[in-house]
């Protein structure tokens, strides 16, 4: 019984609409459907455990297809620009490659229902999803995660998450975000130029880095008093904030080092009293909103 579909197998296989898979297929190998462009539809077997890089790469016509729970592996590219309305990552994932997802601007909906050593750019610029469903064993969020999905206003992070990388949720209409109190790094550019009015940093935060948070609607922010640094233009663009909740005193403040390059407005807010010292999150009116 045929259990590996080989590397490039069907590759370019452009008039390829259908085709029925063996039962006992453990692994499809990369490039195997790459640029099948008349495939719309593929069942995947409840047996398969791994799918390759680009294995259905540049698949512009399908739509539709099941990851079944035996899967494992899901390389690099493997769906990049297909039609995929929904994509539902099984439990026994362990590794999900680059830009597995990426650049399909058809799917609309994504769930990972577990923890998985997730690449770079899995859903880059996929501009039309909307629906997020993070499992809670998630510790990380990798870079460029959900970068220029243009159309993400809100999702729900993890409750054990520690890690958001940079450029995770960057160029995305997000307005609403809870981070959890295990987070303790954000990377850089995570939420540039997403749509927040109001943001609570976690306590164990210890540095804002470069352009993480340049958000031209910004108006409130809490600073915990762990934050040691801030990093050239973290909070470049902010032109309506206009008030910092901080965790420590006056004299904390002043010791944090804060590269003056693009944080010419944090001096402004201290100069206008609008840095709020020896606050809590809890001092800021927007958590009822969160």
């Amino acid at each position: 019984t045929l259990k590996i579909i080989e590397e490039n197998a069907f590759y370019n296989c452009d008039k390829l609409e259908d085709i029925t898979l063996p039962e006992n297929l453990k692994t499809i190998e990369n490039g195997a459907f790459q640029n099948c462009k008349s495939l719309t539809e593929i069942k995947l077997p409840n047996a398969l455990e791994t799918i390759g890089d680009y294995a259905f790469s540049c698949c512009e016509n399908l739509e539709s297809v099941n990851l079944p729970e035996s899967l494992k592996t899901i390389g690099s590219s493997a769906f990049y620009q297909t039609h995929i309305e929904k994509v539902s990552i099984p439990e026994n994932v362990v590794a999900i490659g680059d830009v597995a997802f990426a650049y399909n601007d058809w799917l609309e909906s994504v769930e990972i229902k577990k923890s998985a050593n997730c690449g770079k750019n899995i859903f880059l610029s996929c501009k039309r999803l909307t629906d997020v469903k993070l499992g809670d064993t998630m510790t990380a969020i990798p870079d460029g995660m959900f970068a220029l999905c243009t159309s993400l206003e809100d999702v729900k992070l993890p409750s054990k998450l520690k890690t958001i990388g940079a450029e995770a949720f960057s160029n995305t209409d997000i307005c609403k975000v809870t981070i959890p109190s295990t987070v303790t790094k954000i990377g850089q550019k995570a939420f540039y130029n997403t749509n927040l009015e109001q943001l609570v940093l976690p306590e164990g935060i210890t540095k804002i880095e470069q352009e993480t948070f340049s958000i031209h609607y910004l108006k409130k922010v809490y600073i915990p008093a762990s934050v040691k640094s801030i990093d050239a233009a973290a909070f470049e663009h902010c032109s309506h904030l206009t008030d910092i909740y901080y965790g420590g005193s006056e004299a904390a403040w002043d010791n944090i080092q804060i590269k003056s390059s693009g944080n010419k407005n944090l001096a402004a807010i201290k100069e206008a009293d609008g840095i709020h010292y020896n606050s809590a999150s809890a001092s800021m009116s927007l958590l009822s909103l969160f």
